[in-house]
């Protein structure tokens, strides 16, 4: 699996479940997000949802809008929990049964899955109908203390960890109409604990009030981390600025960053940077060292290893990384001079496959493992063993001095080349 910064930030997993009404049969798929796009709901929805808050709120808004002394508002959590509510499928939008074989009359829900650390929710304030429109509801939404619990499925890791709350730490926000606008952002800067309005390359200080009466469009929840998290951020942060400790533990740089920025940062990986041979990988990262007591801590809270007690690099690796550098070098040099005489004298030509000298120019260039034994099977039919018609240089085939290459590799078929570098048949 393929990880990043990106998603390690703001991935997160929708669980969505389809129920035909008429086998009772469930189907499950999960899905990957980076945002939650949650519309805004209509006024019988907000009441169905809010109930008896709901439908004071929503009439008394109703009026006030009438008489145009407000715009609608509806919380938050409303249009998430439209988003995850029930959804009949029928008519037009029946869903194919896998066991009753048929479109059926289902029902559709949303639950999430795995929350991300950081949640980023986009409210679909745009309508394009007929005219296109844009939604000017005023949504009420909480800085701090935003619970997913109610959206997650029973199954979600977060809820067991007690990790579900969340506090905004940026809004982004669009001024204007469906044909055009301008985007604004306010952020609160951690170090020092205050809002901040972004626009172009003008920047200024916000008060909270300031943020939750705009226009929000895109809003970035951070994951609240647990105390115990916390202290043990803290405990990582001062080991990292101490030197000389007795007896230290280290863990590596990478898993140092997450530790401090994820409220889940995964296992101590410290497998990344051990050799087969049990020692430090040579020219591996850098290691930080902290004391026994709180790596013990960290493997409690977190899991993983292994103990690196002793940053001395293993001595066989660095022999065998030697030597496989003056191999690469040697091949090379050795490719190099073959290749010159060859083209010079038009003589000892012949061809080799493009994937399996593509595969041996990254080894010497790159490093790596060198490649297994010549293979050209792929320039031939499989079945009547001629050489395919049609063979592109560069594209299918090498023109090369085949000798240097089986006497290093071995393999086949050896193919001779013509006078003209096209493969002899």
């Amino acid at each position: 699996v393929q990880h990043s910064l990106i998603s390690d930030v703001f991935q997160g997993v929708l669980l969505s479940r389809v129920k035909c009404l008429r086998c009772k049969t469930p189907s499950i798929t999960e899905d990957k997000f980076f945002d939650l796009s949650v519309s805004i709901p209509d006024q019988k929805t907000q009441c169905e949802l809010e109930g008896e808050d709901g439908v004071k709120a929503t009439w008394s808004s109703a009026l006030m809008n009438m008489i145009g002394l407000s715009t609608p508002t509806v919380k938050l959590e409303t249009c998430i929990a439209a988003f995850c509510s029930k959804e009949l499928l029928a008519g037009r939008e029946k869903y194919k049964c896998e066991k009753c074989k048929s479109l059926q009359d289902s029902e559709k829900e949303f639950k999430l899955r795995r929350l991300p650390e950081v949640l980023c929710i986009h409210i679909k304030r745009f309508k394009y109908d007929y005219f296109g429109s844009k939604l000017n509801h005023f949504i009420k939404f909480p800085m701090t203390g935003l619970d997913m619990a109610p959206f997650c499925a029973s199954n979600c890791q977060d809820l067991y960890r007690g990790t579900t709350k969340y506090n905004l730490v940026a809004v982004v926000n669009h001024i204007g109409g469906l044909t055009g606008g301008h985007y604004v952002s306010f952020a609160k800067v951690h170090d020092r604990g205050r809002w901040y309005l972004y626009d172009d390359n003008f920047v200024r200080e916000v008060t909270e009030s300031t943020v939750q009466n705009s226009e929000a469009y895109l809003l970035f929840y951070e994951k609240v981390v647990s105390p115990r998290v916390v202290g043990l951020r803290n405990q990582l942060h001062h080991a990292a600025t101490k030197t000389n400790l007795d007896a230290p533990r280290f863990i590596t740089l990478s898993w140092y960053f997450r530790a401090l920025s994820l409220s889940d940062p995964g296992p101590v990986n410290n497998w990344v940077v051990v050799c087969h041979h049990g020692a430090l990988k040579p020219f591996c990262e850098k290691l930080i060292a902290i004391p026994d007591r709180l790596w013990e801590q960290l493997c409690s809270q977190f899991g993983g290893g292994p103990v690196i007690s002793d940053t001395k690099e293993c001595d066989i690796c660095r022999q065998e990384l030697s030597k496989m550098a003056m191999r690469r070098q040697h091949e090379r040099d050795g490719f190099k001079r073959r290749q010159d005489k060859t083209v010079a004298s038009k003589g000892d030509q012949f061809i080799l496959s493009s994937r399996w000298f593509a595969t041996w120019a990254e080894f010497v260039n790159k490093g790596g493992q060198p490649p297994a034994s010549i293979n050209n099977a792929c320039l031939y039919y499989p079945v009547l063993g001629k050489l395919r018609p049609n063979l592109c240089p560069r594209d299918d085939y090498e023109v090369v001095s085949a000798k240097f290459f089986l006497d290093i590799y071995g393999g086949g078929p050896v193919i001779a080349a013509q006078p003209d570098g096209t493969p002899h048949a």
